[in-house]
């Protein structure tokens, strides 16, 4: 029984091109620790034959949040003109997400 649900998983995965996103939050992009680790995780999800699109929150512009309550109303409804409606788009777009994140310690 094992057997047949791998050989099942296998082939559903293949069919369905699942897709994961990495989001990075270290300013120091590809060269942070955190990201270096996510990446090794990326490729082994790539071995598996599932896609990983990776972004660097420091390349986004940000707003601060009004307390408009739009998006209350409307989902992705924001009026603030920043990077974060396109982000949570690709975040709707994905089937899995990869967080790294810097932790600083004794600094």
């Amino acid at each position: 029984v094992r057997t047949g649900s791998a050989k099942f998983f296998e082939f559903t995965r293949k069919e369905l091109k699942i897709k994961t996103l990495l989001i990075s939050a270290s300013p120091r992009k590809e060269k942070s620790s955190s990201f270096l680790l996510a990446r090794e995780v990326a490729a082994g999800l790539a071995e598996e034959g599932i896609a990983c699109e990776a972004l660097h929150l420091d390349d986004y512009k940000f707003l601060f949040c009004k307390s408009c309550e739009v998006c209350h109303k409307r989902i992705l409804a924001c009026p603030l003109k920043d990077d974060a409606t396109a982000i949570l788009k690709k975040i709707l777009d994905t089937d899995g997400i990869l967080f790294a994140s810097p932790n600083y310690i004794n600094q």
